[in-house]
Parts: C-alpha cells; structure tokens; sequence
C-alpha cells in the first residue's frame, strides 16, 4: 500500500515551478517525486517515473513527512574536503608574502612562497590561500610594505 503524501494547492504550484525553468535537476527530481506521491503513486511508480531509485522515493517522502517540503527538496551542506593550513599556518604565509623578498628575488612567486613555509605545502595551497585573501605579491601595489625612513 502507498503512502500517500497530502500536499496544499500551495505549496503544489511551488513544485510545480520547482520542475521547470532554471533548477538543478536533483532538486526538479525531488520536487517530481513529491507531486508523484501527492498524486496516489506508489514507491516503486514513482521511482520509475522520475527515473530514480526507491531509496530516493523514501527519503524524499521521509524528509517531506518529518520536515515539510523544502527541506524535502533541498540540498544539504557539502563540506567537501577540509583545508590544508591551519589559520594560523594562512596568517604566516600571508605575513611572508607582505614582506620583502629574500636576497636574490625581486619579488615573492608562488613558488618561492611554498618553499619558504617551512612545511610541505604545495604550490596550489599557496595560490588558494592567497588568492582568497586577493593578495598578489608579485605586483608591487597590493603588498604592504614598511616606508623605509631616510
């Protein structure tokens, strides 16, 4: 036996528009397997229908029953993988590359950078942290540099 999911005139036109126009497609799926269930399907109709598993047809309807149906269709949080230095270790890198340049370079290079940090860090973590910060220290006007005196 289906479980039917009841949902509000409302919040259908609101899936509704969720399946059409400029939406992620897991989000437009979640959305076709809400008006599918709403309209008396069952599980394994639905599946087959928007082209999904059963388990998806189950924890959609399970985060609509619990949650409501925006967080039935929503994405969650992807932390993705956790970043390489540590807050203090990004203060350092940014301090190094405010400074002047070791004897011998005109100005600090990516690669310059990586290799004074001390640890093992990659010439993309270098450039990741910098440019998160819009640090270019390759170009004269964006380090802060001390006024030498006379």
């Amino acid at each position: 036996m289906a479980l039917i999911v009841r949902i509000h005139y409302r919040v259908r036109e609101k899936l509704e528009a969720k399946c059409r126009g400029a939406v992620p497609v897991r989000i437009a799926k979640r959305a076709r397997v809400l008006l599918c269930l709403n309209g008396g399907m069952s599980v394994d109709e639905a599946a087959a229908v928007v082209g999904c598993g059963t388990a998806t047809v189950k924890r959609v309807r399970r985060r609509f029953l619990d949650d409501g149906w925006e967080r039935a269709i929503a994405d969650g949080a992807r932390p993705g993988r956790p970043k390489r230095l540590k807050p203090r270790q990004e203060r350092e890198l940014i301090a190094l590359a405010c400074t002047d340049p070791p004897g011998g370079a005109a100005r600090w290079t990516i690669a310059l950078l990586a290799k004074h940090c001390g640890a093992d860090i990659s010439k993309a973590t270098v450039q990741r942290t910098l440019k998160e910060d819009g640090i270019k220290p390759w170009r004269e006007k964006n380090v802060v540099r001390p006024v030498p005196r006379r």
